[in-house]
């Protein structure tokens, strides 16, 4: 285990971007042929912590000079964790994009903000979020429709793209079955309903697996791009005079092939209270639909016609899917909720990452739980959700 201020990460520009990486940068942001130069530069964490399970986060800011201006590239990178060999390993294989590294641009620059890690979201920040929701979803069903109209026969992406829209975490694995020790030991900790019930690690291990299982492709239905992972650092969000105007949807890292509804139903859990979601759901649900509806192009709404899928299909989705939404937030509030320096020496380790990730991460996790009660209570009301509705509403 780290020190207990964990490891100060510092990063020299060499140290993350190649010459060749800088030279393509310099082209994509020149304009009208200008020669841009570097006179400086300064590359730090994004965060004090850490800010993703998958990867580093880094800040870089080039100073250019082009005649007698400067100017500042803001960059925001994305890459392989190298200081933690068991987790780059455990990966798959903009301006710069190679299997190891992803650089794009710093949105904060543009005034895009992270919303803090514990707080749910309000009414207007999830509607407006649905709004870019239903509008990836449909920008991709259009995709399909006129792939179809250009090849003149039905477009199947998954057999073009299946390569990359493979599972490895969210399926029978020893990190979904540590999952299920994890709520068990978390409810027996904190939960005054549900801390007594016999075999519930068993019990929750077959229905996390399930619930896994529930995203796929679906037959006779509509499927799109799903972006899976939806949870608060994921969506940055822009306001003017204190008021939400914008919502992105970034990293595409976990995306699957799926009916839309599981984007829906997850970003709901991730994000929402148990009461909010009980007030609000209708609502959220027609907005999406809405919008979805709108954004959809005529030869679109003849396809999904003869798929049959209408409102109450879609709406039938949303409870098949819920399963899946409500596991998914189980499965990562524990790390994603902490603090990001608690969450850098839990969960980044490199001594201890694979004993975290596949045997046994309760220590630390409900340690943090008993101190923090915001982040308990966070964990522990979808935890009894889930078991509500699937092992003592299903015995």
């Amino acid at each position: 285990m780290v020190g207990k201020d964990g490891p100060k990460r510092s990063y020299n520009l060499e140290g993350i971007l190649t010459e060749k990486h800088i030279q393509c940068i310099l082209q994509k942001h020149s304009t009208d042929g200008e020669k841009l130069v570097i006179i400086g530069s300064e590359a730090k964490p994004a965060v004090e912590g850490l800010a993703g399970f998958l990867a580093d986060h880094i800040r870089v800011v080039l100073v250019v000079k082009c005649a007698a201006r400067v100017d500042k590239i803001r960059l925001f990178v994305k890459r392989v964790p190298l200081e933690n060999k068991p987790k780059a390993e455990s990966q798959p294989l903009s301006y710069v994009n190679t299997d190891s590294l992803v650089v794009m641009p710093d949105l904060a620059a543009e005034g895009y903000i992270l919303r803090p890690l514990l707080e749910t979201l309000d009414l207007q920040h999830v509607l407006l979020t649905v709004t870019s929701i239903a509008r990836f979803h449909a920008a991709f069903a259009n995709y399909e429709t006129n792939k179809t109209i250009d090849v003149n026969r039905p477009y199947d992406f998954y057999s073009e793209f299946g390569h990359i829209l493979t599972e490895s975490t969210f399926q029978d694995t020893p990190w979904v079955r540590t999952g299920a020790k994890l709520s068990a030991d978390l409810l027996e900790a904190f939960s005054t309903k549900y801390s007594q019930i016999p075999g519930l690690e068993e019990k929750l291990a077959k229905l996390y697996v399930k619930a896994c299982e529930s995203l796929d492709i679906a037959e006779g239905t509509l499927n799109v791009v799903v972006h899976k992972d939806l949870w608060i650092n994921n969506i940055l969000y822009k306001y003017e005079k204190g008021e939400p105007v914008n919502a992105l949807l970034i990293d595409y890292q976990c995306v699957r092939y799926g009916p839309p509804a599981f984007d829906l139903t997850a970003f709901l859990y991730l994000n929402t209270t148990r009461k909010f979601r009980v007030e609000n759901e209708s609502q959220i649900f027609e907005h999406y639909f809405e919008i979805f509806s709108a954004a959809l192009e005529d030869a679109t709404k003849k396809r999904l016609d003869i798929l049959g899928y209408d409102k109450g299909e879609f709406l039938s989705w949303c409870e098949k899917s819920r399963m899946f939404g409500a596991f998914e937030a189980v499965g990562i509030f524990p790390q994603v909720l902490m603090d990001a320096k608690t969450a850098e020496q839990v969960f980044d380790d490199p001594e201890t990452f694979m004993k975290i990730v596949e045997e046994d991460r309760s220590g630390p996790v409900v340690a943090y739980a008993e101190k923090y009660p915001a982040y308990r209570e966070r964990n522990l009301e979808v935890s009894e959700e889930f078991v509500e509705r699937y092992v003592v509403g299903n015995p």
